[in-house]
C-alpha cells in the first residue's frame, strides 16, 4: 500500500525523509545497498560520524556461528557495552536456540523478546504476590526498612527488598547455565529485579507499596519489564527498536528470503525485512550465515541479499570483513569415552556427563584467583564493576583445569577462548597452567622415587 501510495493518490504530497540520526554511515550504506538492488526505497544519509566496519561472516555450521556471535558479544561487553544494548535478530523464533546455548555457556545474560504472557507466568505472579504482601506488611509510606533509612534511602531499600524476595524464590544474580524452563524462569525474575532498580533510580524516596502499584499498572497495560541482558528477537518483533550492536544470523537461502516467498512482491517484502534488521543497529552490525546446519552436513547457499551486500561492500573501502571463520572445536565427541557430545556444557568440558571429572582443583582455584585479579584491575580502569564471565566463564575455567592445554593452539580449542582472549590472556593462562602442571610432575616424580630409596 505505502510503496504505491503516490500512484493511488497522484495529488498527494510526498515528503522524503532520507536523514538518519541512528545509524553510522557504514550501516546506512549497507541498508541502502540492500534496497538499491531492487531499485526501491529512499537512500539513507547518515548524520553520524563514521563508525566500525560492517562485518559479514561465514561459519562452517550453525553451532560455530552461535559461538562466534557469542564470543564477539563477550568482547563488546568487555569493552564496556551494556548487554541490554546488544541484539541478535533471526528470521524465525526457533532459530535462537543455538545462540541461547552459546550465551548461557559464557554466562552472558539474555532475554528472548516476543514471549507473550509475562505477567501470567507462575513465577512472576508468585513474586508480585510476595511483593504486594511485603508492601502491606511494611504498612508505611517508606519502603519498610526503617532501620536508619530516611526518605532519600527508601528507593535503594526497595531494590534491596525486592532482590531479597526474588532470592527467596530462587533468583540469583548470575544466570544459570543452559537454556530451558530454568533459564526462562530466571529471565522473568531478573526482569522484575531490573524493574525494581529502575524504579529506585526514578523514585529515590519511593516505597515498596508504590513499586507494587507500578507493577499492577504495568500488568494492566501489558508493559513488560526488560531484563538487563542481550535481546534475542525475530526480525518482525524488532521493528521500532534500536541497539548499539546488532547481529543478524542465519542468513541463508530458504530463510532470508523465506522459502515461501515466490512472487516478486513477496521477495521484495523479504528484502525490506532485512533492511529493517540492518537499520536497528546504531554503531555495530554483523551479518552472518552457516554453510551447513551441522558439522559435515549438506552445504547451503548464503542469502542472495547477503551476496549482493558482500559484493558491493568488497568494492568499497574495507568496510566488510567476509573471511570465513571455522569452528574452534576440535571434536564433537567425549575425549574420554568417545560418546557424542550433545549439550553446550558437555562441549565446553570436552567430555560427557557420565565420564568422571579429572579437574585439577588447585589449578582451578588458581585460575579463579587470576580471573578475580583481572576483573578487579579492569573494573578499576573503567570505574565500573565488570562481570566475571566477561573475562572467562566458570565452564571455561573448568575446561582449562581439566584439559590443561600446553600450547596456544590447544588453548584456542577451549570454548570461550576466542582470538582476542588468546591475545590478551593466552600467555598468562599458559604460564599458570604450565606452572601447576610442572609442579605436579615434580611432586609425582619425588613421591615415586621415595619408595625406591627405602
Amino acid at each position: 500500500l505505502l510503496t504505491r501510495f503516490a500512484d493511488r493518490y497522484p495529488d498527494a504530497t510526498v515528503l522524503r525523509l532520507p536523514r538518519t540520526y541512528r545509524c553510522t554511515p557504514e550501516i546506512a550504506g549497507a541498508a541502502n545497498r540492500v534496497l538499491a538492488a531492487a531499485r526501491e526505497g529512499v537512500a539513507l544519509k547518515s548524520q553520524r560520524d563514521p563508525g566500525p566496519a560492517v562485518r559479514v561472516m561465514a561459519y562452517d555450521h550453525e553451532q560455530a556461528e552461535a559461538d562466534g556471535v557469542a564470543d564477539r558479544i563477550a568482547e563488546l561487553i568487555a569493552d564496556g557495552m551494556p548487554p541490554s544494548e546488544i541484539a541478535v535478530l533471526v528470521r524465525m523464533n526457533a532459530m535462537t536456540e543455538p545462540v541461547e546455548e552459546a550465551l548461557a555457556e559464557r554466562r552472558i545474560p539474555y532475554r528472548v523478546a516476543g514471549g507473550g504472557g509475562f505477567f501470567n507466568r507462575p513465577e512472576v505472579r508468585r513474586a508480585i504476590s510476595v511483593i504486594r504482601g511485603g508492601a502491606v506488611s511494611a504498612g508505611g509510606d517508606q519502603a519498610g526498612s526503617a532501620e536508619g533509612g530516611g526518605a532519600g534511602q527508601a528507593g535503594a531499600v526497595v531494590a534491596d527488598t525486592v532482590a531479597a524476595i526474588l532470592s527467596g524464590l530462587g533468583w540469583t544474580p548470575e544466570p544459570p547455565v543452559g537454556a530451558g524452563a530454568v533459564r526462562e524462569s530466571w529471565e522473568s525474575l531478573s526482569a522484575l529485579h531490573t524493574a525494581a532498580e529502575a524504579f529506585a533510580s526514578r523514585h529515590p524516596a519511593g516505597s515498596l507499596r508504590e513499586f507494587a502499584e507500578e507493577l499492577k499498572q504495568r500488568a494492566e497495560r501489558q508493559d513488560v519489564p526488560e531484563s538487563a541482558g542481550v535481546t534475542l528477537s525475530s526480525l518482525h518483533s524488532a521493528k521500532g527498536m534500536e541497539w548499539q550492536a546488532v547481529f543478524l544470523v542465519g542468513l541463508v537461502e530458504g530463510v532470508v528470503p523465506h522459502s515461501s516467498a515466490k512472487t516478486d512482491e513477496e521477495l521484495a517484502e523479504e528484502r525490506r525485512l532485512l533492511y529493517v534488521g540492518i537499520t536497528r543497529a546504531k554503531d555495530h552490525l554483523q551479518l552472518s550465515y552457516a554453510r551447513a546446519r551441522s558439522m559435515g552436513g549438506r552445504v547451503r547457499r548464503p542469502s542472495r541479499f547477503l551476496i549482493t551486500l558482500d559484493a558491493a561492500g568488497a568494492r568499497t573501502a574495507a568496510s566488510v570483513a567476509s573471511k570465513p571463520r571455522s569452528a574452534r572445536r576440535t571434536a564433537a565427541h567425549c575425549r574420554l569415552c568417545g560418546k557424542a557430545l550433545t549439550t553446550g556444557a558437555e562441549r565446553s568440558l570436552g567430555r560427557c556427563r557420565a565420564c568422571p571429572s579429572d579437574v585439577d582443583l588447585e589449578l582451578l582455584e588458581a585460575l579463579r584467583q587470576w580471573r578475580t585479579a583481572v576483573v578487579e584491575e579492569q573494573s578499576a580502569d573503567r570505574d565500573k564493576k565488570l562481570p566475571a564471565y566477561v573475562i572467562a566463564t566458570d565452564a571455561t575455567l573448568q575446561a582449562l583445569a581439566e584439559q590443561r592445554p600446553s600450547s596456544a593452539d590447544a588453548l584456542a580449542a577451549i570454548p570461550g577462548i576466542g582470538p582476542r582472549k588468546l591475545d590478551d590472556y593466552g600467555a598468562d593462562l599458559l604460564a599458570i597452567i604450565g606452572g601447576h602442571t610442572a609442579g605436579h610432575s615434580v611432586a609425582h616424580s619425588t613421591s615415586a622415587a621415595d619408595p625406591a630409596q627405602d
